[in-house]
């Protein structure tokens, strides 16, 4: 999936700029995007502006790992990426301007630039007026998590396999075997971590998240959530 950036004109210069220009690859992930938005039910649109902020706060793309979205969604992985990217510019846009008609401009920037077909264009508007009227809640999300995320590397994805290891002796007969877990680490940095640990250690692991959870609810962390 391609990376690209995107900056919001200021107010005083027409949403239409943001799309000038655009590289075929681009223009196709935001097509597709598009489309795959206008199947996003409403009261999906909570969900899926949460994460959205939880990417762009990052700095990163959209985490290669998207299971879970996708699965609130009702959607691919592949598909949950690319309407991210899409739908995350028409955020970006609605943070970016105090305009009122601001959906209206950007749906209309949209629709001229040949990016949605017209029976895409009520559910990209009533998208990007949900996010219009959540603006002020969204930005404190963003300023949130953008908080969380600084000094340190945040994680932006997290896989898992399970591997088998054995041993043979010799005559090539398997005299034993333990699983182990692989675990990869992506953050929002270039660097990528990746770590086996035994069952022991992950049911280690998880009672430490779990206390740390507990006590990241208990002081308050994710009130401010949209």
């Amino acid at each position: 999936m391609p990376v690209f950036h995107f900056d919001v004109p200021e107010s005083d210069q027409p949403i239409a700029k943001t799309f000038a220009d655009l590289p075929p690859g681009v223009r196709t992930t935001l097509t597709q995007g598009y489309a795959v938005l206008a199947r996003v039910q409403k009261e999906q649109y909570r969900d899926l502006l949460n994460y959205i902020v939880d990417v762009m706060a990052s700095g990163g793309p959209a985490p290669r790992d998207a299971e879970e979205i996708a699965a609130k969604l009702g959607m691919t992985p592949e598909q949950a990426r690319r309407v991210t990217s899409a739908a995350g510019i028409a955020v970006a846009a609605m943070l970016g301007r105090a305009d009122a008609d601001v959906a209206e401009q950007f749906v209309r920037a949209v629709e001229q630039t040949g990016l949605v077909h017209e029976a895409e264009v009520p559910p990209l508007l009533a998208f990007t007026k949900f996010a219009f009227q959540e603006r002020s809640a969204l930005q404190r999300t963003f300023d949130r998590v953008q908080l969380g995320s600084e000094i340190l590397p945040s994680v932006t994805g997290f896989r898992t396999a399970v591997d088998v290891r054995v041993r043979f002796d010799e005559h090539d007969k398997i005299v034993l075997s333990v699983p182990i877990a692989v675990i990869h680490l992506h953050t929002d940095t270039e660097q990528e971590l990746v770590f086996q640990m035994t069952q022991w250690e992950v049911e280690k692991m998880i009672n430490v998240l779990q206390t740390a959870l507990r006590r990241l609810k208990a002081a308050g962390t994710g009130s401010d959530r949209a």
